[in-house]
């Protein structure tokens, strides 16, 4: 997230969105903030205004990753997820699934 945590909490409340969208434990996700060269600009950091509108931006996209991950595994979005080194096991039920996320072809930029 490209904004700078000022102390209001950003950086905390925009992981845990993001984690809790995609149906990960938080102590999965590495946060990179506020650095140019790999972040945008996310605008002023006042009040709620990040948990608000970098929070949403993080929301969309942890449900839309899920949603693509849930429809690769082929299985319905009760499904769960959990990451291990370079997989992603998908479970529903007693049908479970493993992609070695090594093995995927980035998407172009």
């Amino acid at each position: 997230q490209g904004a700078v945590d000022i102390g209001q909490g950003s950086n905390t409340v925009i992981t845990q969105i993001c984690a809790d969208a995609l149906g990960l434990p938080l102590d999965r996700f590495q946060l990179k903030s506020a650095d140019t060269a790999i972040t945008p600009d996310a605008g002023k950091t006042s009040a709620s205004r990040q948990t608000f509108v970098t929070g949403k931006a993080a929301e969309k996209a942890g449900r839309a990753l899920r949603e693509q991950i849930l429809r690769f595994a082929n299985v319905s979005d009760r499904a769960t997820l959990a990451l291990d080194g370079v997989s992603i096991f998908i479970r529903e039920g007693d049908a479970a699934r493993r992609i070695d996320l090594s093995e995927l072809k980035a998407d172009a930029a």
